[in-house]
């Protein structure tokens, strides 16, 4: 960056006068033309298979009242099925937010975080970056 003015330097992304680095991607703020936040959608696919996971967890759990002696190995399934139903259940549910970045006509999807604050702190020092280059 050759002595290029930093506003934002965190968790992987840097904000300067001139450029907009994230994870590896570049930006040139002179090629922005706004950057806009979104509240991004989690895919619903992942949720549901938690949930199904989670149920035939339960149905394997369940299932043990009707056997005879211990079934140890089954318990461990159905507490592993579970406790993994409930984790990516859980873990996919996170509200997802979206930095867009607007490069004339075309509209890139720059960084997501679970981090609304963080991505509003991104937004406002591009679009300082943006409005000092005028």
């Amino acid at each position: 960056m050759n002595g290029d003015y930093v506003l934002l330097r965190e968790r992987g992304v840097v904000v300067t006068k001139t450029r907009l680095l994230v994870v590896g991607r570049a930006y040139e703020l002179a090629k922005i033309s706004s950057v806009d936040q979104e509240r991004g959608n989690s895919p619903i696919g992942i949720p549901l298979v938690g949930t199904v996971v989670l149920v035939i967890g339960l149905g394997v759990w369940l299932g043990l009242a009707g056997l005879e002696g211990p079934s140890y190995w089954r318990l461990g399934l159905a507490v592993i099925l579970v406790l993994a139903g409930l984790y990516i259940a859980y873990a996919s549910s996170a509200p997802k937010h979206v930095l867009i970045v607007r490069l004339g006509d075309i509209r890139d999807e720059a960084l997501t975080s679970t981090d609304a604050e963080f991505i509003r702190r991104v937004a406002d020092a591009v679009t300082r970056a943006i409005a000092s280059k005028d």
